[in-house]
């Protein structure tokens, strides 16, 4: 059974036998200082007079702050004086509504505030939410001078990479020096390396210098280029508080609790974002039993009682449900998770998720990871409001993302390497204390589980980092700041690190690998370590350029895998060049594998014919017998061939490839040689350049004297056009992106639905399932006459439904909605055009899949599994009691399912590992049996070999798996 609602690609492989194949204004992020400078509507000095809370219908109550304005450094000052801010939430009868991020004032307080433009009716008055506003206190030797600090009283300690870097918790603050609070101390044991080398553990500092209220003033003077101007008649500054929280000098913190289990209602199935929830639940399981859902009954509200997963709500959704058109989505919110309580830290009655279409959502890290300010990996974000949801960071927590160590709950950033899989050490101690310790409410997971992090926070986050760019084989590199966190239920030993050089993003034993190594003799439950380590560079790795990657294992040199394996490796942002030692080692290098544009056939040049004409100026001089592939160019741009070579232990992908060739075809044979590589291999691929539209021919040998090249190759096209403007190069749909429609290259369509149509985006989709297929424009977003096609990914694009603007399918006058039945695994190629010739055009593809249930696959009715890839769906999974490997006991599980026939003396693999040949769009669990469907008999389960996981079996006499 293979335990996963997601679509995924299995690689079956047989050694010996070669097989292919929150926040409401969420704020999630902090703001940089040119922003925070030049876009609020005004930014002023203030003392709160009145705080009061209004229920203003049954859903929605807001809160009124009224503020004694002294200064204002930004914008024009009221004729009065007087300024107040409307912000949704507050607390009425004993009654709370919280988005987690609400700004919490104090009657008498004086702040530095950061207005909102109160005409973009965002659900929080102050710019960037609770970083848009400074609490001010006096100096403890001149109380004239005033310190602005955070809900948290943590001073701004400087300017760092464009942003206000606060500083832990201060207890006092004199002459511009803060003393901060204490901070939890790295683990004191740092590991020994294999070559005696040593290691430095980071450390907190006890004080800081901090910056003034003018200091403050004046950066926001020269960010926005006016004239510095001394702020008169300021306020009396206040004095530093008590930093309140659930976990005492944890810095993570909770206010109430949530009734165990906490059951989320699911969105729709067909959803792109269904098995990324599940996923993000599962993640909260692993340690602790927390969570369960049930599926969608088509319709989410607020004050229902039920915590609902409401997928991509849009502005109208929100007014019809808060009826206030004042709470809108703001433009920096990423996700809301809103909680209705009791009055205080009391238990959360309700808490509703959101996901703002407006922003690029990614379901695979490596396609969200450091695309811009608008793209973000999904399940991050899904988890940070999750931990909302069960009361972390809410209500007196007052949340500012300003922690000292790595936590669900830090602000969302798409330029860190957080892959979500797992929890960090705080969270999984915050959430066992409050629900098992405390409460007694749920069952704590006993677990091994080791974790790596590039990343680190102290107040803000901050990227680790290797202290060089450039290094030659065999020389060393230093690793800065490198977590080590142990989230187990017991002391861990002979804890290892090693380290990878890759060119992708994913880390496993086919990189090359350091012969450093560092040793943790024992590793306490519930510590962490940061600190910098020295790694040397392998001597034989081929120059070129690399990402630096970690693993960790226990075991020592058993190289013991723990229970939750996506977060045993990590890599660090910035890449490393290799350059050549002397005598060097050239090779060329390849660039990093793009999945969209790239295919793989198998190639035996002893089956091929002798061709003469090739005649490369290579040492060994001409090819000998060769085999050649057709390739038809979509665009212009660059063909990359490369071998692929499965592995066997730490010889995986170094054998040398062999020659490549490129033709120009004529008739389908070969007309001209363009280009020759006279030795490739995995890491030494031939890059071609290519133009759009023709028709080329690979050729694949070895040259003359030496042996038959036998073996999988790659193949990928990087296209110079964008993608989506042909139907070669169709974008990965996936749910909730605003579009807009471009240059299309190509001919013009005939469509029967309408007889013409410009300027189309071009998407690709693959059914899950069988079922009924819809494409649709009908919503809100789309501004112009649209025209949805589906078609055949051949090259005539043979139509295979449409539909216009015209049609009656849609509500709105601009939409429409193509249907068409599709089995699974079927791709299909969907257009989006406009009936008129525009430019300036917006809109939003959905795309919903009602699968057939006939499609469904049961233990007893499972499909054949066949060596190589299978595409395989979790969609609409049955739920099965089966015996698992992990547990003596059986366990509810839902699931597909497959059978593998007549395996006979073989290691057999059962992977979605990238890296192997497989892929996946949500997490994947496996388990193989014996026996049959009446009597199961669990025989290998999960083996983390790479990110994704996958399960191994040695299998002797004959059977069916």
């Amino acid at each position: 059974m293979m335990n996963a609602r997601a679509c995924f690609t299995l690689l079956l492989s047989l050694i010996a036998l070669t097989i292919g194949t929150s926040k409401a204004t969420a704020h999630d992020r902090m703001l940089p200082l040119e922003k925070m400078a030049n876009q609020p509507e005004r930014i002023f000095v203030g003392t709160v007079r009145s705080i009061q809370p209004e229920r203003i219908n049954k859903n929605l109550i807001i809160t009124n702050v009224t503020f004694d304005v002294h200064a204002t450094v930004a914008g024009e000052m009221p004729a009065n004086r007087s300024i107040r801010l409307r912000q949704f939430g507050g607390t009425v009868d004993g009654t709370s509504l919280d988005h987690h991020h609400l700004p919490e004032w104090r009657v008498g307080e004086s702040y530095l505030v950061f207005q909102e433009d109160p005409k973009l009716s965002g659900m929080v008055p102050t710019y960037g939410g609770e970083t848009g506003y400074y609490r001010l206190i006096a100096d403890l030797e001149d109380p004239s001078v005033l310190y602005p600090v955070d809900v948290n009283d943590r001073p701004i300690g400087r300017v760092r990479n464009g942003f206000f870097h606060l500083e832990r918790p201060a207890r006092e603050i004199t002459e511009g020096i803060a003393r901060l609070s204490f901070a939890e101390p790295y683990m004191a044991e740092s590991p020994r390396a294999n070559d005696g080398g040593r290691a430095t553990v980071a450390t907190f500092a006890e004080t800081a210098e901090v910056l003034d209220l003018a200091s403050v003033v004046e950066l926001i003077q020269t960010t926005r280029g006016d004239e510095k101007a001394p702020l008169d008649g300021l306020p009396s500054g206040g004095s530093l508080g008590t930093n309140q929280g659930g976990l005492a000098g944890l810095t993570l913190c909770w206010c109430g609790w949530h009734d165990i289990f906490l059951v989320f209602q699911q969105v729709p199935s067909s959803f792109s974002c269904y098995s990324n929830n599940e996923s993000a639940m599962a993640q909260f399981n692993k340690y602790i039993d927390l969570i369960r859902y049930i599926p969608s009954d088509g319709t989410w509200g607020s004050g229902n009682g039920q915590d609902e997963l409401t997928g991509f709500p849009s502005d109208d959704d929100l007014l019809y449900i808060y009826e206030d058109t004042d709470f809108l989505w703001d433009a920096d919110t990423l996700m809301m998770c809103v909680g209705r309580s009791g009055e205080g830290c009391d238990e959360i009655v309700e808490a509703d998720i959101h996901v703002n279409s407006a922003y690029s959502w990614r379901y695979n890290f490596a396609d969200g990871y450091n695309q811009g300010e608008n793209v973000f990996f999904y399940r991050t974000i899904m988890m940070h409001e999750m931990g909302h949801a069960l009361a972390l960071e809410t209500g007196a927590c007052n949340e500012d993302y300003q922690f000292d160590r790595n936590t669900i709950m830090s602000a969302g950033a798409n330029w860190i390497v957080e892959t979500a899989k797992g929890l960090h050490r705080r969270d999984a101690k915050a959430l066992r204390l409050e629900y098992d310790d405390d409460q007694g409410a749920a069952d704590t997971i006993s677990l091994t589980d080791m974790g790596v992090e590039s990343w680190y926070m102290d107040g803000s986050i901050f990227n680790g980092s290797i202290d060089q760019d450039l290094v030659q084989q065999g020389g060393t590199i230093n690793m800065r700041d490198l977590v080590v966190e142990n989230m187990s239920t017991r002391d861990v030993s002979d804890v290892t690190l090693r380290c990878y050089l890759s060119t992708n993003m994913i880390i496993s034993e086919s990189d090359w690998k350091s012969p450093t190594t560092w040793t943790f003799d024992t590793f306490v439950e519930d510590d962490d370590w940061r600190g910098d380590l020295d790694w040397k560079i392998p001597n034989d790795v081929p120059p070129g350029e690399y990402y630096v990657g970690v693993m960790v294992t226990y075991g020592g040199n058993s190289y013991i895998q723990d229970s939750i394996g996506g977060n045993n490796t990590t890599f660090f942002p910035e890449t490393l060049v290799v350059e050549a030692a002397d005598p060097p080692v050239w090779v060329i290098i390849p660039i990093p594998f793009d999945w969209d544009f790239r295919g793989r056939f198998f190639a035996n040049s002893a089956s091929g014919s002798e061709n003469s004409e090739a005649s490369p100026q290579c040492p060994n001089g001409r090819f000998g017998r060769s085999q050649f592939f057709a390739v038809d160019s979509p665009a212009s741009g660059k063909l990359i061939v490369n071998p692929y070579i499965p592995g066997n232990g730490e010889s995986f992908g170094q054998e040398t490839g062999p020659a490549i060739a490129l033709w120009t075809a004529e008739n389908g044979l070969p007309r001209e040689l363009l280009q020759v590589a006279c030795t490739t291999s995995q890491f030494d691929p031939a890059v071609f350049e290519i133009l759009p539209q023709e028709n080329y021919l690979i050729q694949v040998g070895r040259l003359v004297g030496e042996e038959p090249y036998s073996g999988w190759m790659n193949v990928q096209i990087q296209p110079d056009i964008p993608v989506g403007s042909t139907w070669q190069l169709p974008i990965q749909w996936s749910q909730g992106q605003n579009q807009q429609l471009g240059t299309e290259y190509g001919p013009t369509l005939d469509l029967p639905c309408i007889q013409t149509s410009t300027m189309g985006r071009w998407y690709r989709y693959t059914a899950p399932t069988n079922g009924l297929l819809r494409a649709a424009t009908c919503n809100a977003v789309t501004n112009f006459p649209s025209v949805v096609s589906i078609h055949k990914p051949e090259p005539s694009t043979p139509v295979m439904a449409c539909a216009s603007y015209l049609d009656s399918g849609c509500e709105q006058a601009f939409g429409a909605d193509a249907r068409i039945e599709v089995f699974a695994g079927e791709q299909v190629l969907i257009r989006v055009a406009s009936a008129e010739n525009r430019e300036d055009t917006l809109f939003q593809l959905d795309v919903e899949l009602v699968p057939d249930e006939a499609s469904i696959y049961k233990c007893d009715t499972a499909r054949a599994l066949q060596e190589g890839p299978n595409f395989v769906s979790g969609t609409g999974a049955a739920t099965d009691q089966i015996p698992i490997c992990a547990e003596p006991f059986a366990i509810e599980a839902a699931g597909t399912w497959g059978i593998i026939r007549g395996v006979e003396n073989r290691l057999l693999t059962v992977s979605t590992c990238a890296d192997l040949g497989g892929s996946s769009d949500g997490e994947v669990e496996i388990t193989l049996f014996g026996g049959d469907c009446n009597d199961l008999i669990p025989l290998a389960c999960n083996n983390y070999g790479s990110s994704d996981g996958g399960a191994q079996l040695a299998v002797g006499e004959t059977m069916d798996v």
